[in-house]
């Protein structure tokens, strides 16, 4: 198994903020997700995303949470790259990460994005730099864009149901060590891209342009629901925007070329 590290450097502008920030505790309101009513230790995955959680700077903030009484889940890539380490596949330290935040009522969420530098993202969230070049995309479970377009209740796992495909379908509570696997190492033992369990199908176009990316990304071959989902909803532009976040114009050209993209 490959750990591509990006660098020892933490973020500083990070730790700088987290000394300035004072959040009031919210422990007694904290409320327990009951739609997944346990956690999965899985030692291998923990310890590797652990690390990258420090490496980052990232632990400043789920630190800071974690003392408000709230809960903090790093979502989808990260989580699914600490647990291809654990199978012992090659895995790269990410360079981006994603975090819902539970229990933490918006006003207070907006004046800390505020005091970490964050700027407003497409999905309704915050996007904070990280001192490695990458990002950190963090936003309210509450207030998921996934839950917001498939109205929802908010819930961890329906948050993980919004997530749609298997392979991202899984989280981590860095305060617990556990995982919240709605499909993602199915996935992975069987090298295949399908549905998260009673996965929530939304914002189609662009699920089918990831299903792509994610394709290529890993060599996966697709499920049937996944094909049907890329024949009838992929558009070039959808395709383009997820590919440019992955690959460089050149390659994303030669992709694009030999696909037949059939406008739904």
């Amino acid at each position: 198994m490959t750990v591509v590290r990006s660098g020892p450097e933490n973020a500083p502008s990070l730790s700088m903020a987290a000394k300035r920030v004072t959040v009031p505790s919210t422990r007694s309101t904290r409320r327990l997700d009951v739609g997944i009513p346990f956690g999965t230790p899985i030692p291998g995955a923990r310890d590797v995303l652990h690390r990258w959680i420090e490496d980052s700077g990232v632990a400043v903030l789920l630190d800071l949470i974690d003392a408000a009484g709230c809960s903090s889940y790093v979502s989808a890539g990260a989580a699914r790259d600490a647990i291809r380490y654990s199978q012992g596949l090659e895995a790269t330290e990410p360079r981006d990460f994603d975090i819902a935040i539970e229990g933490l009522q918006g006003s207070l969420f907006s004046a800390l994005m505020s005091e970490f530098g964050g700027t407003r993202n497409r999905y309704g969230g915050y996007r904070l730099n990280l001192a490695n070049g990458g990002g950190c995309d963090v936003w309210r479970l509450e207030s998921s864009c996934g839950l917001r377009a498939a109205k929802v209740a908010p819930s961890l796992s329906n948050m993980l149901r919004t997530f749609v495909f298997d392979l991202n379908s899984v989280a981590f509570d860095a305060s617990t060590g556990l995982f919240y696997d709605n499909g993602c190492l199915r996935a992975l033992r069987s090298k295949s891209l399908g549905l998260a369990d009673e996965a929530i199908v939304h914002s189609e176009g662009w699920f089918a342009a990831k299903a792509v990316s994610l394709q290529l990304r890993f060599g996966l071959s697709l499920q049937r629901p996944i094909r049907q989902l890329i024949r009838t909803k992929l558009t070039r532009a959808s395709l383009m925007h997820e590919l440019n976040k992955a690959w460089p114009p050149d390659v994303v050209s030669d992709i694009t070329k030999s696909l037949v993209i059939a406008e739904p």
